[in-house]
């Protein structure tokens, strides 16, 4: 795989916009986002990411400068690979490596390589925009230690004003991953039936990810029946699909780092009247999202559409914190579509647009679509089918 550039042009002139000179990521989607290295959770290894305390790593790009990739030295090898980022500085490992050509270490230590970096570069007067506050307590203290008196500012916001629009890269990625996903959840559908285990059709689901060339997941939600269905954070069991049970599946996928999230609800056998009747106005508020999410439209206004819909057809105390997401290198990248986000969208925003209903003892209803925000409007790139399946 070719490591995949970002939009350098646009990343700097945000920079500029900002007052920052150097613009330097710490968290893990964050590093991976900037430089492709895969330190995030749902890199097909996680290792990296797993020991993102003990071995952080940095991807810092300066306004006028080289791009710069501080990483472990038992990482090089990764970096070289899967980095468009060529001027690495590794730093100590404390993993015994026999290598053909022995690695020059940098720096002792990850923040002894960041400081050293400001001087080769002559920087330390610069304004450096981290993103501190998605930054471990114990770390940021190290760093700010490390480089003295530099100025360094919270980025985090220059951060989700880059991940909210995607180039076209990006959006390839998150349609292949739509295409893997709505293929999974297909093959999964079609195993549902009464007396299914719940626990068989997740290893189904994760199964068909892997072999339709998926990296992973951001979540696997299966959830059957009155009382785990509502429950959002309901762990896949043995438990049997019963006649009459709904099924809620929500699920994100992600290729090449980049997320998708799709939900549907399934029915086995023939669904009460009152699943029918929450189901019929869950697809019209989503309808309805859909056929309004375009250029220059708030998120906050999408929001209250899909509220107002299903207060007055079905509940008058319905209450959603958001009814979508963007999606990207997280399940949540910005915006977000609730009451307090007034993001107007933008043509390349990639959104999961949703309208949840949870009733214990009933069940978990939900219909989630992919969206791109076009020039002219958007265009659905998920292709299941939206209405109310039963099997």
């Amino acid at each position: 795989m070719t490591p995949s550039r970002p939009d350098l042009p646009r990343i700097k002139a945000v920079m500029s916009k900002h007052g920052l000179d150097v613009l330097a990521a710490s968290s893990p989607p964050n590093v991976y986002y900037l430089s492709e290295l895969p330190v995030a959770s749902t890199s097909p290894n996680a290792l990296l990411y797993s020991v993102k305390n003990a071995s952080p790593v940095f991807a810092v790009i300066p306004l006028d400068k080289e791009p710069a990739l501080i990483t472990t030295a038992a990482a090089v090898e990764l970096a070289r690979k899967h980095s468009w980022i060529k001027n690495i500085k590794p730093y100590k490992t404390g993993v015994y490596i026999v290598r053909k050509e022995e690695v020059s270490v940098y720096a002792a230590n990850a923040f002894e390589a960041f400081s050293k970096l400001l001087d080769e570069l002559g920087l330390r007067k610069s304004t450096i925009g981290v993103d501190t506050s998605l930054m471990p307590v114990g770390l940021f203290e190290k760093l700010k230690a490390s480089i003295g008196e530099v100025k360094m500012v919270d980025a985090t916001r220059v951060f989700t004003e880059l991940r909210m629009v995607k180039n076209e890269e990006e959006i390839r990625r998150f349609r292949e991953a739509n295409r893997i996903l709505c293929a999974a959840m297909k093959k999964v559908i079609g195993e549902m039936r009464e007396g299914a285990v719940e626990r068989d059709l997740h290893f189904i689901l994760k199964t068909e990810i892997l072999k339709q060339g998926g990296d992973g997941w951001f979540q696997t939600t299966i959830a059957a029946g009155p009382e785990d269905g509502p429950n959002i954070y309901h762990q896949p069991d043995g438990k049997k699909l019963r006649k009459g049970d709904i099924i809620r599946m929500d699920i994100g996928c992600v290729y090449q780092g980049f997320g998708c999230d799709l939900s549907r609800t399934v029915a086995v056998g023939t669904p009460p009247p009152e699943a029918k009747k929450i189901y019929s106005v869950l697809e019209e508020a989503e309808q309805l999202l859909i056929e309004r999410a375009k250029p220059g439209v708030q998120a906050s206004e999408l929001h209250a559409v899909a509220e107002k819909y299903v207060r007055e057809k079905l509940d008058p105390k319905y209450s959603r914190g958001n009814v979508g997401h963007g999606v990207g290198v997280e399940l949540y990248d910005p915006p977000e579509i609730s009451a307090s986000d007034h993001t107007p969208l933008s043509p390349g925003m990639t959104l999961s647009l949703e309208v949840p209903y949870h009733k214990f003892g009933l069940s978990g209803f939900n219909i989630e679509d992919s969206v791109v925000i076009t020039e002219k409007g958007n265009v659905v790139v998920s292709d299941l089918p939206r209405e109310l399946i039963v099997v």
